[in-house]
Parts: C-alpha cells; structure tokens; sequence
C-alpha cells in the first residue's frame, strides 16, 4: 500500500492550487488530488502555508512498470484533474516502450538509464511549478516456504 502526501512546507505566503496526477504504464492517468470532480474543487486544490494533503491509499496491483506522478502546483484554480483519461489499448510489442509516453514524458526527464528508484524532477515558472515523481512497479517476488 502507498499513498501520496503534498505539503506545502512554507510559514508565510499566499495560496496555492495543487493537483497531482498519476500516469501508469498504460497511459492511464488519475487524478489523485483533487480526487473527484465536481464542485467544491477549489477548497481540495488550495494549499494555505503549512497544509498537507494525504491521497486515498493505493495498492500496486499492475499494470506493472514505469509509473509517473505529476503535481502541478499554480497560483490560480486550475482544471488540471480534467486530464485524468483511461489506459491506451498495448498496439506494439511488450517489450517496447510506448512512443507516447516518450513523447509526452522525456522533456520532463532528465536522467536516463533505469532505476527502481523513485526520481523526483522538477520544472517551474513564476506562476506554475511541476514535480514528477517516477518508479518502477514490479509484481511482488513469490514467497519462499
């Protein structure tokens, strides 16, 4: 099980709108926080100086690989969490990685190579910063009587 914790760390300063997205190895995208859609979504988005938001707990059950998660944090309510989509259908080979996700994802990398390791990157403007956190999910080992 994990969850995603987002805390905005400062004493002082004006709010902020977080929205964290998570991308599995398919291309499914959930919106993770705010959870939901609907009204009232500014309240879940806004962080006021030493907030923390804490997700719903996950359980890792596949598509096993490269996950990403994106929190997008900006200085106005955002509709980010409108991106959230279901998984693409697997048109090549297994074993190569999806175009798109090269695409859309290597200009916010900038290591490469393969790690289990979680790598956190981040991008940022006057108005708008981005955190992207990647792991690798893997089933878990069969136990040894």
């Amino acid at each position: 099980l994990f969850a995603f914790k987002v805390s905005y760390g400062r004493s002082a300063g004006p709010a902020v709108y977080a929205t964290l997205l998570a991308v599995d190895p398919d291309m499914t995208i959930h919106a993770v926080l705010p959870y939901q859609s609907g009204v009232g979504l500014v309240e879940q988005q806004m962080l006021q100086p030493g907030d923390v938001r804490l997700s719903l707990p996950y359980r890792c059950t596949g598509p096993f690989g490269p996950h990403t998660a994106v929190l997008f944090v900006t200085s106005e309510p955002n509709d980010l969490h409108l991106l959230a989509q279901p998984g693409l259908p697997r048109l090549r080979s297994a074993g190569a990685g999806s175009e798109l996700e090269a695409l859309l994802l290597a200009p916010l990398s900038s290591q490469r190579g393969t790690s289990r390791r979680p790598r956190l990157i981040g991008l940022e403007s006057p108005t708008w910063s981005a955190q992207v956190l990647r792991w690798e999910a893997v089933p878990e080992s069969p136990k040894r009587p």
